[in-house]
């Protein structure tokens, strides 16, 4: 029985002296530990926020000790926010890879929770176009002459894109030489049909430059 009350009197004792808390009881240089036995007060102020509300938690407080001031766990306090839409690059909003067209789109999505939008975004990043010889009414340039045959310009086989460049195809057209002056009407090479120049022209003909540097023909 005696033991019981002898414990008793040690448990009112730790008890009262951990309930001194924030006293300095030092005495001659020795100073004393107190352990706060923590009040804690969670009445939210704007002082006291360390998270705003987002759509999955409300905002969140730190708690104080009524006694020593000290700051504790964070709790949650009202209503939970708003969700907040953005251009995000996660898996699961991907929609369609890059083309030279239009870079890779994703959903808008929620920062906290990952919803999905039903809006999409584009990459600024694109590939480059795939130019090709591809013939057809919007890759025309020109038709055949006489120095060249059809020449179409090249284009992107994924967006159609035209190049500066151009590529010639087919066959070229024949000379022509209608006021008889023995060179093409069109491009001026000289046209050495010897069966049809009189033996006093040969020498004129040989003598003909090309003005445009072509082969004689």
């Amino acid at each position: 029985m005696f033991k019981k009350l002898l414990l008793v009197l040690c448990l009112i004792i730790a008890i009262t002296s951990l309930a001194a808390c924030g006293r300095d009881d030092s005495e001659d240089g020795i100073t004393s530990v107190k352990i706060c036995l923590h009040d804690w007060d969670r009445t939210p102020s704007a002082e006291l926020i360390c998270a705003e509300p987002t759509c999955t938690s409300a905002a969140k407080y730190l708690a104080v000790c009524k006694l020593c001031g000290e700051k504790g766990s964070p709790y949650e306090y009202g209503e939970k926010g708003e969700h907040l839409i953005g251009n995000y690059y996660i898996d699961e909003a991907f929609v369609s890879s890059a083309t030279c067209s239009a870079g890779d789109t994703y959903y808008k999505s929620c920062l906290y929770c990952r919803m999905l939008s039903e809006e999409t975004f584009e990459d600024s990043v694109r590939p480059p176009h795939d130019f090709c010889e591809i013939m057809n009414k919007d890759t025309f340039r020109s038709g055949p002459t006489c120095t060249a045959g059809s020449t179409y310009y090249r284009s992107c086989s994924v967006c159609g894109a035209l190049d500066g460049a151009y590529f010639e195809i087919g066959a070229k057209l024949s000379h022509e030489d209608g006021n008889g002056d023995y060179m093409c009407d069109h491009c001026l090479t000289p046209m050495k049909v010897f069966e049809d120049v009189p033996s006093d022209k040969i020498a004129d003909v040989d003598e003909i430059e090309n003005p445009y540097g072509g082969d004689a023909e």
